[in-house]
């Protein structure tokens, strides 16, 4: 291995002999005196001169000492245009400052400079005192280490809006890492019970009797076909219809009201049947094409995800073609949706076809005599069976 381009000065004044003679494929130089030889940042490495004046004169670079000898690999001998020479015992021996070793520093130093101005190179060197800019892909042979004076463990940095690197400070025990705002953040996650609720600790008031006002934002969390659940009381349960921005909407039912009164104790569930929430609701249609009194025999529906099932078994007296209810829910997609199943009663005589269920719009439900859509006669009891199932 050859010397160093850039090589110590050993040390001051240090001069001695040879304590033995070396030849000239030696490795080590065996000194009468160490005296001033380890001195260098590195003890024992510099530039000696051997045999000065003589014509056995050479230049060594030695890279350590041990003991009272230098170490002088082979390919540190004979420098400066010489060769290795052998040494007879009692040889001068030292540290010298050569024109081969000032010339290198030299060059090196034109390798960092503009020849021209003298000014650091940035294409060579890095002006640490000044901003830089930094292109292309880097290879790091260690972990680079960035130094801030703030950080702290555990710590983040994460690119602000002015392109800089911004430091976030490290959250509580059982945070996580969210986005408010654009920007990562610490928060304490909401809780989940194992009964499929999320309590929630946000400000709920009554708007009416089928809405509910809540903080802004209510989009990005809750959904069509949620349940939800509070108190008022006593324990209520609602299905979500309608998500605005500081507005739920909800199907009425007559199981459960939206009362003008403090809410609280108030979670949601996005699961399509959370522990307690009721297997049916039972509502009350505002019925037309009846004259007379109306027998809800049954007005109930179920929802799953954003699918209801309604069950219906309405009767009264009726000189219409077409019987009518109110619909808690809106119907979302076609404005029409004709269902057959279910039975009817006509004058007192059972039907001979199967009637016809019609959401007719977003608030209501007919019922006809037959698929072709004929009405019913005749000014007597009416009843209609019917399950009818559609998304909302």
């Amino acid at each position: 291995m050859a010397a160093d381009k850039l090589k110590y000065a050993i040390g001051n004044a240090a001069s001695t002999t040879l304590s033995t003679s070396m030849t000239n494929t030696d490795t080590t130089t065996p000194l009468t005196s160490s005296t001033n030889f380890d001195d260098a940042p590195t003890s024992g490495a510099g530039m000696i001169l051997i045999d000065e004046g003589q014509a056995a004169e050479e230049i060594a670079y030695s890279t350590g000492i041990g003991g009272a000898s230098l170490t002088t690999p082979l390919a540190n001998r004979g420098l400066e245009g010489g060769s290795a020479q052998a040494h007879d015992a009692g040889a001068s021996v030292k540290g010298v400052l050569t024109i081969g070793m000032w010339n290198d520093v030299i060059d090196s130093l034109k390798n960092l400079v503009l020849a021209t101005t003298g000014a650091v190179d940035t294409t060579k060197i890095v002006d640490v005192a000044t901003a830089q800019t930094i292109s292309g892909a880097k290879t790091f042979s260690a972990a680079p280490l960035l130094t801030f004076g703030t950080e702290a463990n555990g710590d983040t940095f994460y690119n602000s809006a002015t392109g800089q690197l911004q430091r976030l400070p490290i959250g509580s025990t059982s945070q996580v890492l969210t986005v408010a705002g654009g920007v990562p953040s610490w928060a304490t996650p909401a809780t989940v019970s194992v009964d499929g609720w999320t309590s929630v600790s946000d400000s709920w008031s009554y708007a009416s009797a089928s809405t509910i006002t809540v903080p802004s934002g209510a989009a990005s969390l809750y959904k069509k076909g949620d349940k939800i659940k509070f108190t008022q009381t006593s324990v209520k349960y609602f299905v979500i219809v309608a998500v605005a921005d500081t507005l739920l909407t909800v199907a009425v039912n007559t199981d459960y009201t939206v009362a003008n009164a403090a809410i609280s104790a108030i979670s949601y569930s996005h699961q399509s049947n959370p522990i307690g929430f009721p297997s049916l609701f039972t509502f009350a249609p505002a019925a037309t094409g009846y004259t007379g009194g109306v027998t809800y025999n049954q007005a109930q529906y179920r929802v799953d995800g954003q699918t209801v099932t309604m069950y219906l078994d309405i009767q009264g007296t009726s000189n219409a073609t077409t019987l009518t209810i109110t619909n808690p829910f809106n119907r979302t997609g076609l404005t029409y949706l004709y269902q057959a199943g279910g039975y009817g009663v006509d004058n007192g005589a059972s039907l001979s076809t199967s009637t016809i269920a019609e959401v007719q719009s977003n608030t209501t439900i007919g019922f006809y005599k037959t698929i072709s859509l004929n009405g019913f006669t005749n000014a007597n009891q009416k009843r209609v069976v019917h399950t009818l199932v559609f998304n909302f």
